[in-house]
């Protein structure tokens, strides 16, 4: 069974709308989705104090690989 297509901005609402919900993600972030070779796509966060949110980085990464959509061009 093929995954459903969503377009970057849909796939950054998804990102975001859990993100905001997780206690190790601070409510100021941003995504980027962009293509990947390897897993079809992937978010960069966007945040100002990188060091600071290493455990909402980690988190939306495990997120990313969790979801079952592809991207749609």
């Amino acid at each position: 069974m093929s995954k459903a297509r969503k377009s970057a901005e849909e796939l950054r609402a998804i990102v975001l709308a859990e993100a905001i919900t997780h206690p190790v993600c601070p409510r100021d972030i941003d995504v980027v989705v962009r293509p990947d070779l390897k897993r079809g796509w992937i978010a960069d966060i966007i945040s100002l104090n990188k060091i600071a949110h290493a455990d909402c980085f980690h988190w939306i990464g495990t997120t990313v690989q969790r979801l079952e959509y592809e991207l749609r061009e």
